[in-house]
């Protein structure tokens, strides 16, 4: 069974080659997927664009369709074997350390959150104390199709400015929320990564994020 044959057999893939089909050359065979072409996709994932606040929905958008034309791109190479399986982790590993830093910089920077932190037009979310982990699959370099990500997140609340009578907790909770909802709903556009908190430790009794100092109590 060669490729073409194959991608029917998936929904997924089947609308996305359609949508996109520059692609279908390497489908057919006609030029074999690249470790280069993919890293080229996450070299431009976001394009290092600034958005406006009132963009936030349109660049969220094009995080879903950055991770459509990857995925797509990702399971030609895999269905082809042009790239080793190793390598293939790696890449759908950085392809999600990219997006998931993209989707949270889209949380630190709209409206809604924006408005907690005195300091959000001057800093990214990098530099404001918040930041976040990779566990299991992600966290080992090691994710493939269907993976979710395994996250958890920290906060240094001495670097967080926060609006007045707002408090740290709740305003990074917020953050994440949001940050969760960017990579998890599902669009017409599709989603980018479904994401699951509930590996840190004592889901069930803390808040989403955990102040640094502490992480390890």
């Amino acid at each position: 069974m060669n490729l073409l044959q194959q991608i029917p057999s998936s929904a997924y893939l089947s609308a996305w080659l359609e949508t996109y089909p520059e692609f279908k050359p390497l489908a057919e065979g006609a030029q074999s997927v690249s470790a280069a072409m993919l890293r080229t996709q996450i070299d431009r994932l976001d394009d290092g664009c600034e958005f406006t606040r009132e963009q936030t929905q349109a660049r969220s958008d094009k995080l879903r369709i950055s991770k459509q034309r990857f995925a797509l791109l990702w399971s030609i190479a895999e269905l082809s074997n042009s790239i080793r399986y190793e390598a293939l982790g790696a890449l759908q590993s950085a392809f999600a350390d990219r997006s998931i830093q993209v989707a949270l910089d889209i949380a630190w920077h709209s409206k809604k959150v924006a408005q907690l932190f005195i300091n959000s037009n001057d800093v990214g979310p990098e530099e404001t104390g918040i930041f976040i982990l990779a566990l299991g699959k992600l966290g080992g370099a090691d994710l493939n199709f269907s993976s979710d990500v395994d996250l958890i997140a920290f906060f240094d609340k001495e670097k967080l400015q926060l609006a007045p009578m707002k408090g740290v907790a709740y305003a990074v909770t917020q953050c994440l929320n949001e940050f969760s909802k960017i990579l998890s709903e599902q669009k017409s556009s599709g989603f980018v990564w479904r994401v699951d908190w509930r590996l840190r430790p004592y889901a069930s009794l803390r808040n989403l994020s955990m102040v640094s100092e502490k992480a390890l109590d």
